[in-house]
């Protein structure tokens, strides 16, 4: 939010992890978000989107668009997904098209590969008449996307950053141990590192 009221720049296309819904919070918070996001595009010409790796939707037409071959094509295309649609893969999709949603779903292969990615994207209603330029950023954030071809170089960027490795992990590793044993008494501590030094045996096949 603070990106898209404060953008810096004179065009900016905000990718978000995940689809413009959120089903595990209240619809009226979710609704103050869109309307928060659409005041920011209003006041800055922000624009938002929402990208996920997999979805229902896209599961339950995985078949037919292979049989029909809708994104063979050796070019980056979409599809809108109709409502309806939506409602036959999900059984409480009613309950979340009627509320904790802000977006319109549609299916996109961002790559000119043909066997490239089908990625689930929600583009707000508000950007709906720009729903053409919108995806078109889209396909050129995905252009230097590595190892996952077709997928935007930004959200794969942002998940190097998240991941901790290494030394990094061990560190937070050693932080939160030391933080629980804190809390305990000597005969549970054993058992929190008998418990803890078996969990690191299993991980690395000891």
């Amino acid at each position: 939010m603070e990106i898209a009221f404060n953008p810096g720049r004179s065009k900016v296309l905000l990718i978000r992890d995940g689809l413009l819904r959120a089903k595990s919070m209240k619809p009226n918070i979710v609704k103050k978000m869109g309307e928060n996001f659409e005041k920011a595009y209003e006041e800055t010409g922000t624009m938002l989107v929402g990208v996920a790796k997999k979805s229902k939707v896209l599961n339950y037409l995985s078949l037919a668009l292979t049989l029909e071959e809708t994104f063979n094509r050796a070019y980056p295309c979409f599809c809108e997904v109709p409502e309806e649609i939506e409602k036959e893969s999900y059984n409480w999709a009613r309950i979340w098209l009627e509320g904790p949603v802000f977006g319109k779903l549609h299916l996109a292969k961002l790559s000119d590969r043909r066997d490239s990615l089908v990625l689930p994207v929600d583009i707000p209603i508000w950007l709906m008449p720009r729903r053409k330029e919108v995806l078109e950023y889209l396909a050129e954030s995905a252009k230097t996307s590595f190892p996952i071809i077709g997928y935007p170089h930004p959200l794969i960027k942002a998940h190097e950053n998240a991941v901790l490795h290494g030394l990094e992990m061990e560190v937070l590793s050693d932080y939160l141990v030391k933080s629980i044993i804190k809390l305990h008494t000597e005969k549970e501590i054993d058992k929190i590192l008998a418990h803890i030094t078996l969990g690191h045996g299993l991980n690395k096949g000891g």
